[in-house]
């Protein structure tokens, strides 16, 4: 049996390439690679912070707020 959701782990870059669209293209190409393998909706944990950058790829907050390493995050999904 599969599990209900695709999920995506820690993506980071290194400082060098930030703000060069680097960011976006790992999370394009993590939902692209999800949507192939699996076709669910995928499930975050993301940075507070992030929370618009996520919701433009069409993730949405699920409301569950918790600290990851004394870091806000939030659960989102994105439907498939």
């Amino acid at each position: 049996s599969y599990p209900e959701y695709c999920s995506v782990g820690r993506v980071l870059t290194i400082a060098s390439v930030r703000r060069t669209g680097v960011g976006k293209e790992l999370i394009q190409r993590s939902i692209d690679l999800c949507q192939e393998h699996f076709g669910g909706p995928i499930k975050i944990g993301a940075q507070a912070y992030l929370e618009q950058f996520y919701a433009s790829f069409g993730f949405v907050s699920t409301g569950h707020a918790y600290l990851e390493d004394e870091i806000p995050h939030l659960s989102m999904i994105r439907k498939a």
